[in-house]
């Protein structure tokens, strides 16, 4: 792996932390082949954040501890205690839809601060709802 590629994926990774996003892989061409063009990239990547995030010994830390130093925060606050956002008052009614014979007599309500999911395999019927 040249210097460039090293470069890149290390500033790829910067960049997510700085931005507290997820990154689903490093840029094309920039993947490491070995252990030591993985560590090429790490060191490249503490030399872009400007100090070491964390040094510890492998043998007696947590992956709880590898991860929040990796992430930069606790790894709770990617996935926030849920709550419940719905009321009673009803914001969509629907009776009796039908479409063709795609849709028959679909009854449905949706409350203030539920969310709508409509799931199928393709050609089940779900433009027809969303066209209706």
């Amino acid at each position: 792996m040249d210097h460039a590629s090293i470069e890149q994926a290390a500033a790829a990774l910067v960049a997510a932390r700085r931005d507290m996003t997820t990154l689903p892989g490093l840029p094309n061409g920039t993947s490491p082949a070995s252990a030591a063009e993985a560590h090429a990239i790490q060191d490249a990547t503490t030399r872009l954040l400007g100090a070491t995030v964390a040094a510890y010994d492998t043998a007696s830390v947590d992956d709880d501890t590898i991860i929040a130093d990796m992430l930069g925060r606790q790894m709770g606050r990617l996935y926030p205690d849920r709550h419940d956002t719905a009321t009673e008052r009803i914001a969509l009614s629907v009776r009796g839809l039908g479409v063709e014979n795609r849709l028959v007599d679909l009854d449905l309500d949706l409350r203030e601060g539920e969310v709508l999911g409509v799931a199928g395999l393709q050609g089940h019927g779900q433009r027809e709802l969303f066209q209706a």
